[in-house]
Formats: structure tokens, C-alpha cells, sequence
């Protein structure tokens, strides 16, 4: 099941209680007899119930706080990015395209339909695999969803020359494909069968265009980030009341944890995340805490400025798009919070195309390319001016050619 692809798990980083707790945490079994109390005899009364985005209204924002109280508005319509901040060099693009190629699709009109399938290509194909006429489990690309599946023509992603038998075809071929399970393979039902595979080219995809999308998008996250780190450390006064809140809310969270095995919340502290006290905990959490204050404070103050109100549509769409399972993310977080995030991607998608980009942030190679191509068109600017002055006096001076004659 497809959770959280990709941006929904930065965004849900924003509750650092998680982070905190998973990478600390050890297996309940490893505490030793009689270090901690029974559970019949803990308290855990001072400790609430734990809840994504504490104080927040049905809209996503902070309840019963004017947050441009505690703030100055930086100028967010015309933010500055300095140079550097968007560069990307080719071999970041490579190593993030050989990671995205198998699951990124194009736009339609960014894909090639009009010639026959070259090894090395990029292929967007639909198959649907049997053996002696049955269909096996995981050989139908359908059964997913409807995005195909990409695979590199002449490559080894498929078992025996299965991709190597679709080179010369043609984007709306349908084929059968000829294959052996290798004698190791790792389903014992098709170790050693033979199998057939109805297969639908469905379209070529164009690498350079892709390596664009993704340079493009890689530099749109870095923006992200630059922008992000400025908000972490903004001048906010948050109230004392508000940072309370949250302090007890993660403290919910290692009751909740606690409860579950058993533990007083001092004994899950010191033996579970290897913390000295509850005390030290906090203070450890504090900066996090803090950061994570300014910017709900920050995306909160724009989003007024902007009236901006993020509706029940608004999330599901964002978690569509995501292609995550919209329902269960509903339901394992809830409404109010993923509105907040919601509220935080558009604010920050805003900030990103107001933004004022300064100098230029091309890639090295691009760079070099452009240098070329002005110093060409300089070049190409003095022999017309040369051509213009010479104008009628042909007769006047003999070429190189001649001379060289």
C-alpha cells in the first residue's frame, strides 16, 4: 500500500515527537526485571491523549491566537533568493533521475510517439504474463493502477531478453513476448517455466525532457529549503502558552509509547530513548519545538494576510496527487493538521513564485553551453559588421582564399 510517497513525509517531519521516538526506541523485552513499576501501579494521569497539530481549529489554525501579535511580516511577496540557492549540476540531476525513472511520468505531449522503440530508450509498456494460460500474480501491470510501468529497452530489469524483444517495436503495438524464469528465480511457482506476455507499448519517453522536470524540481526544493530554514529562525515571539501546549503534547506521545509497554514515562525515557530524565528530554526537544512554533506562526500570519482557507477538497487533492492512500492518511492523522500542512505547501509554493531570483544559478555545463553560444553570436555579430562595412568594396581587398591561391 502506497502511504506517503514523497512530499507528505517532509511535511509530516514537522512533528519532531515522531522522529525522536522511532529512532530512539528500543525493543520493550531488553528492560531488566524490577527496573520499572508494574503497570497496575503507574499514574499517567497528568498525561493527555496525544493529537497531530494540538490547538488547532477545523481550519488549520491556531485557536484563540492572533499570531500577527507576536510578529513582523517579512516581505514575502518579493522574496530575495540569493545566487547558488537553485544551482543543480548534471550529476545530482542523473543520480535523482535514476532514482525517479521508474515511477515518473510525463505529460502527454512529452511523450514520443512517432518512431520505433532504440535500445537504451526509456519505455513507457502495459504487459499481462501467464504460464500454459494462466495468469500469475504480480504479471499484470493493470492490477495497480494505470501509469504503465517504465522500463529501459535492451536493459536487465526483466527476467531472460524480455526487453530486448520490444526494441524495434512501435508506441501502440500490442506483441507477445517469449520468456524463461531462470531455475533460481525467486517465486518457486515460475522457477524454470515458461511464460508469454501480452505486451502494449504504450509511448517512448523523452530523457532530456525529463531531466529538465527533474533539474527543475530540484531546484524548486532547494528554494523550498532555503525559504524553510529562513522561517525556522525568524524572529517570533511565541507565547508561553503555546509552547506549553506542545511541550505536553509530545510528553503525551512518550506516555502513550510508556503505556503501551508498561513503563512509567521516567522509566520509557531513561531505558527506551537512553535519556537521563524527562527534563533533559525537553530541553533536548526544545530548539525543534521552537522552530516548529515559528513556522505555524509564520504560515499562519500569511495565510491571513492572504485569506487564505484550506477546504476538506483542497487536502484530499493534495494527498491525490501524492498518489498515497487518501482515506487511511485521513484517518491515521486527522482533518485539522493536514489542513495546517496543506496551508504550508501553498503558502510556500506562493513565497516560491513571488520570489526574486538573484543572478544566475545555471548549471556548470549550461553555463559553459551558453559562453559558447554568446561568444558564437558575437563572432557571428562582427562578420556582419565586417559583411556591412564591406559593402561595395569587393573590389577593393582580396580574401584570405585569394590570397592563400
Amino acid at each position: 500500500m502506497k502511504i506517503l510517497k514523497k512530499a507528505l513525509s517532509i511535511a509530516l517531519a514537522a512533528s519532531l515527537i515522531l522522529s525522536v521516538a522511532t529512532a530512539c526506541n528500543k525493543n520493550p523485552d531488553d528492560k531488566k526485571d524490577g527496573e520499572n513499576e508494574t503497570e497496575n501501579e503507574i499514574d499517567y494521569s497528568e498525561y493527555g491523549e496525544f493529537e497531530y497539530g494540538p490547538g488547532l481549529n477545523d481550519d488549520g489554525f491556531i485557536e484563540g491566537i492572533a499570531v500577527l501579535d507576536y510578529l513582523t511580516l517579512f516581505d514575502y511577496k518579493g522574496f530575495e533568493i540569493p545566487e547558488g540557492v537553485r544551482k543543480v549540476t548534471s550529476d545530482e540531476v542523473n543520480e535523482r533521475y535514476e532514482y525517479v525513472k521508474s515511477n515518473k511520468y510525463p505529460k502527454e505531449e512529452d511523450r514520443i510517439l512517432d518512431r520505433a522503440i532504440e535500445k537504451g530508450d526509456l519505455v513507457n509498456i502495459d504487459y499481462l504474463g501467464s504460464v500454459d494460460g494462466e495468469e500469475f500474480s504480480g504479471g499484470n501491470t493493470r492490477v495497480f493502477d494505470d501509469n504503465g510501468s517504465n522500463v529501459t529497452a535492451g536493459g536487465n530489469e526483466f527476467v531472460d531478453d524480455f526487453l530486448t524483444q520490444i526494441i524495434g517495436s512501435l508506441p501502440g503495438d500490442t506483441l507477445e513476448v517469449n520468456v524463461t524464469f531462470p531455475d533460481d528465480y525467486n517465486n518457486e511457482m515460475l522457477a524454470g517455466q515458461d511464460a508469454l506476455f501480452i505486451v502494449d507499448i504504450n509511448y517512448i519517453i523523452d530523457v532530456d525532457k525529463m531531466k529538465k522536470e527533474v533539474r527543475d524540481e530540484m531546484g524548486i526544493d532547494s528554494v523550498k529549503k532555503y525559504i524553510m530554514d529562513f522561517i525556522e529562525s525568524y524572529n517570533v515571539e511565541i507565547p508561553e502558552s503555546f509552547v506549553e501546549l506542545l511541550k505536553q503534547n509530545s510528553l503525551n506521545y512518550y506516555a502513550q509509547n510508556a503505556k503501551e509497554m508498561g513503563l512509567s514515562v521516567n522509566d520509557y525515557v531513561t531505558q527506551q530513548l537512553e535519556i537521563e530524565s524527562i527534563e533533559a528530554l525537553l530541553a533536548e526537544e526544545n530548539d525543534a519545538l521552537l522552530k516548529n512554533a515559528r513556522t505555524q506562526f509564520i504560515i499562519q500570519a500569511i495565510a491571513e494576510d492572504i485569506n487564505l482557507k484550506v477546504s476538506e477538497d483542497d487536502v484530499r487533492d493534495f494527498l491525490i496527487n501524492l498518489e498515497t492512500d487518501v482515506e487511511y492518511v485521513i484517518e491515521l492523522y486527522n482533518m485539522r493538521y493536514l489542513k495546517q500542512l496543506v496551508m504550508q505547501d501553498m503558502v510556500l509554493n506562493l513565497i516560491v513564485e513571488n520570489a526574486v531570483y538573484l543572478g544566475n544559478d545555471n548549471d556548470d555545463d549550461d553555463a559553459d553551453d551558453s559562453d559558447d553560444k554568446d561568444e558564437n553570436e558575437d563572432d557571428e555579430e562582427d562578420a556582419d559588421d565586417d559583411d556591412a562595412g564591406n559593402e561595395g568594396d569587393d573590389n577593393d581587398e582580396t580574401t584570405t582564399a585569394d590570397n592563400e591561391e
